[in-house]
């Protein structure tokens, strides 16, 4: 690249600087962008110069001087300390001495680049945002500025190649979308940083200054992204003695800014309660690396560090402002309930119409399915207070920790804005669960046992008291059948305990060994709200088969042909005592029962007793042992009456002993009939004489008048004694 290329290359830096020299002192004040709010209006037009003098055309100095001073005085640039024409012309008038640039090129250049920073006056932005009074202008930062420059054309004037060159000048300019705060207010500034550079001019070395516009280098690498993109860049914003914001973000990086790109720095602030309203300036420091030259291979040949500082304006507002006072909640998990507190308004203004709002910030606790919910309020004057209320549901997965619901008050300020205030936090910590406990478990289960318990304890283990408690089994066995499933034990206060009893029948199916159960407790609770607890594992041991009862014989045999008395005894097995027992016996042929009843008022768990029965043995019977079956009516504890199962005890049938002539019982039967009818007959004979000699006496009597004794006569006369009566009976 020739030397008069690398002059008109240089000639775009110099405007640039003069034009960033402006725009980063104004944006000192405003923390508004540079490019925007702090250039200055006007169009820099170049002198007509001698058409005649060609490319070799020397300057009119005088024009262009004068030229300078109008475009200065028109956007009141010429007003400020920092501005020197003549140093400006000096700098300009070397490039152009060095240089071949014609009149209709530097004209175009120049209209097309400065007018474009120049649009507004900083005299208009002064106006427009009252700070007029406070800018403050560095002329030593445009001095700085033009001993960079020099020093940069004395090193390029070095160069003596015909290589392309890229130049350009990244620029950064942060600013503050929204810089409204409030008083005890916690809020992230969000600081945008625009890279508002200036275009890149590219050069050919090869075409005596000509410009042109390739977009990478021999390398693949873009030429325009070099030298107009702000790398590094970086924010902090500083705190400021004697404003009441509190900077609680550091250094906050952005990397690489590309030209016209904006990058926004978070930065969380605190302002203090008792800040007055009004404007605060908050100093903004920007620190970043640019390149603002380079070669066709990419080999940097300008480059620089830049740390600026910039007084951004934030506004403290006199909006009304609220916060919580003595949060409360009456909430357990797994249930609903209440969670309340008290918004008071803290500001300086009403605010009418407000309502309260708040947004839980966890699945867990919900406002009956949705995590948002509000109350409207009215109007609250500055220092009044109201109380509101909210329903929660506090979801099984939730944990005894405190979570917290984000709130906010929407109202009506005084110029009749709805507005939302700052957010508030409100702490929430649910109770635990509510649980129970199951204890001292025992049971009497065995196979083929009908009338079989189970026994335990329940614990209310809190934390509050419940009502209506109900323990509820659940058996998944088809063999082992609770006959009841569900055990009232009312209320019961926390770390209250009550027993419970269910009865269960167990098949005959089963199979004996321990066995998995599950309680669960069913209660209402202080919302009067059905709730039930988690099931409540428990372990049971059903026993091998045992009969209710044993029944065995003891002095049980009977002679052949007799009659003899059996004794059965009965052992109640139970594990509870059984009442008015009624025993039946059953005999079959050649038994039989004469005596097949027997009563005990009541057989004690493990009591043995011995009940007596007569049973005859027919003389048909063999000598051995003969069954015959026992069974047993009872009443339980609890008033029923059951059948037992039927027990068989054996009778023996034993040799009737021996003892000189014995007649077989037929016989005894024959002769006690004969005996019988013996002494019915000799008792009629007896009759029959006894009536024959009374008739016959009186016959043998003789009449009074028919020669009979004399009337007086005591004694008659001797008759004879023994005869017989005279027409009488032989017997």
């Amino acid at each position: 690249m020739s030397r008069a290329s690398t002059v008109q290359a240089v000639l775009l830096v110099v405007l640039v600087l003069v034009s960033a020299a402006v725009s980063p002192v104004a944006a000192a004040s405003t923390g508004e962008p540079a490019a925007s709010r702090s250039t200055a209006g006007g169009t820099l037009s170049v002198p007509n110069l001698d058409g005649d003098a060609g490319a070799n055309a020397t300057w009119n100095r005088s024009q262009v001087l004068d030229e300078l001073d109008r475009w200065a005085n028109e956007t009141g640039v010429a007003n400020e300390s920092w501005w020197n024409a003549t140093r400006l012309l000096d700098s300009l008038e070397a490039l152009h001495d060095a240089g071949n640039w014609t009149h209709e090129e530097f004209e175009a250049w120049a209209n097309e680049t400065v007018h474009e920073l120049t649009n507004r006056t900083i005299e208009e932005w002064h106006n427009e945002t009252h700070h007029s009074n406070r800018t403050l202008f560095d002329p030593t930062v445009i001095e700085d500025a033009l001993d960079r420059l020099e020093r940069a054309i004395d090193d390029l004037f070095d160069e003596d190649d015909e290589d392309d060159r890229a130049f350009g000048f990244p620029h950064v300019t942060p600013y503050l979308p929204d810089n409204y705060l409030r008083p005890d207010e916690e809020a992230t500034l969000r600081v945008q940083v625009v890279n508002d550079g200036a275009s890149p001019v590219i050069i050919d070395g090869d075409d005596e200054g000509g410009l042109f516009t390739p977009t990478v280098t021999t390398n693949g690498l873009d030429l325009e992204r070099l030298v107009t993109s702000a790398r590094n860049v970086e924010v902090q914003v500083l705190e400021t003695p004697g404003v009441p914001i509190e900077v609680r973000t550091g250094v906050v990086p952005l990397g690489w800014l590309d030209q016209g790109q904006v990058g926004e720095a978070p930065v969380r602030v605190s302002v203090d309660e008792d800040a007055a309203p009004g404007f605060y300036e908050l100093d903004v420091v920007v620190a970043y690396e640019a390149i603002d030259a380079v070669d066709e291979e990419g080999r940097i040949m300008a480059a620089r560090e830049e740390v600026v500082t910039f007084a951004l304006v934030v506004e403290i507002t006199e909006d009304a402002r609220f916060r919580v006072l003595d949060p409360g909640a009456d909430l357990q998990i797994g249930a609903s309930g209440v969670v309340s507190f008290v918004v008071e308004n803290v500001g300086f203004d009403v605010a009418r119409d407000a309502t309260v709002v708040v947004t839980s910030e966890s699945s867990d606790l919900t406002f009956t399915g949705a995590n948002r919910d509000g109350r409207f309020v009215g109007t609250l004057e500055p220092g009044q207070t109201e109380r509101v209320t909210f329903r929660v549901d506090a979801g099984e997965q939730a944990i005894p920790d405190t979570y917290a619901f984000r709130g906010s008050v929407t109202y009506t300020n005084r110029d009749g804005d709805v507005v939302e205030s700052t957010a508030f936090s409100v702490p929430v910590r649910p109770d635990p669960e509510q649980r129970f406990a199951v204890s001292d478990l025992n049971s009497t289960l065995r196979v083929d046992y009908e009338d079989g318990v189970v026994r335990g304890v329940v614990t209310n283990l809190g934390p509050r008291n419940v009502s209506d408690a109900v323990v509820r089994l659940t058996v998944n066995s088809e063999t082992i059948v609770p006959t009841e499933t569900t055990y009232a034990v009312g209320s019961l206060a926390a770390s209250q305990n009550a027993t419970f009893e269910f009865p269960v029948e167990v098949r005959d199916t089963a199979e004996p060994g321990p066995r998995q159960v599950d309680f669960t407790v069913e209660y209402r609770d202080t919302e009067d709200d059905r709730r039930q607890s988690d099931d409540l594992p428990a372990t049971v041991t059903v026993g091998d088969r045992r009969e209710e009862f044993t029944v065995e014989s003891t002095a049980a045999s009977v002679t052949v042909g007799r009659t003899g008395n059996v004794v059965v005894v009965v052992t109640n097995n139970r594990d509870d005592p059984v009442r008015n027992v009624n025993a039946r016996l059953f005999a079959t042929d050649p038994l039989s029962a004469e005596d097949d009843s027997a009563f005990v008022e009541a057989i004690a768990p493990g009591e043995r007793v011995e009940l007596l029965f007569s049973v005859s043995a027919s003389g048909s019977s063999q000598l051995k042992r003969y069954p015959v079956t026992v069974d047993l009516l009872f009443e339980e504890p609890d008033g029923e009456t059951k059948l037992s199962d039927t027990f068989q005890v054996g009778v023996t049938v034993t040799e009737r002993s021996e003892r000189g002539f014995s007649l077989p019982p037929w016989a005894l039967y024959l002769l006690a009939l004969l005996l019988v009818i013996g002494m019915v007959v000799l008792v009629w004979r007896g009759l029959r004489r006894r009536a024959a000699a009374d008739r016959k006496r009186r016959e043998e009597t003789p009449a009074l008048g028919d020669g009979g004794l004399p009337e007086g006569d005591d004694d008659g006369p001797d008759l004879p004694r023994g005869g017989r009566t005279p027409g009488g009976d032989d017997d």
